[in-house]
């Protein structure tokens, strides 16, 4: 993995002040965010989540222009996959696997992630919920599974 010191310093600095400032205990917390776990979760977190609103986005956009589900969620999730992968192999999970196997192994995750993707929506909007808040409801129960198969599957060597 690449760091960039002099920006994680200034940021860690910056937090040390603001925590200074209001009297609060960080020890523990500090300890937790510098270790390499949490950094690679916390990595995983929110460019996890930037894939997320991308793929709510156009979701919402194809739901709106098709009012179909299917093609809506087959298309929100092509174009967000793309972008998720190469933000993980790239910059989320520190892999020595080759970027052909990891795509190989990323395409089976997403058969399987968007099957269940689909039929948790699908369910979901069955009991006459909103599209929008049906792909937020199907993305939470998701994704410890998609954490689990990216570090244990996709991003691993064999």
């Amino acid at each position: 993995m690449y760091y960039v010191h002099g920006y994680k310093t200034f940021v860690l600095e910056r937090y040390d002040f603001r925590m200074n400032c209001l009297g609060v205990q960080y020890s523990k917390l500090q300890k937790f965010l510098s270790t390499k776990v949490s950094q690679n979760f916390t990595k995983w977190l929110f460019l996890g989540g930037a894939t997320s609103i991308l793929d709510l986005s156009l979701f919402i956009s194809f739901y709106h222009f098709s009012h179909n589900i299917y093609l809506s969620n087959l298309g929100s999730g092509i174009i967000a996959v793309i972008f998720n992968f190469n933000v993980n192999y790239f910059l989320v999970f520190d892999t020595n696997s080759s970027y052909l196997n990891s795509v190989k192994k990323y395409i089976l995750s997403f058969i399987f992630e968007r099957s269940l993707n689909t039929l948790i929506v699908t369910l979901i909007m069955k009991l006459f919920i909103s599209p929008a808040f049906s792909k937020i409801l199907s993305s939470l129960i998701q994704s410890p599974l998609s954490y689990m198969l990216n570090k244990k599957f996709v991003y691993r060597a064999i």
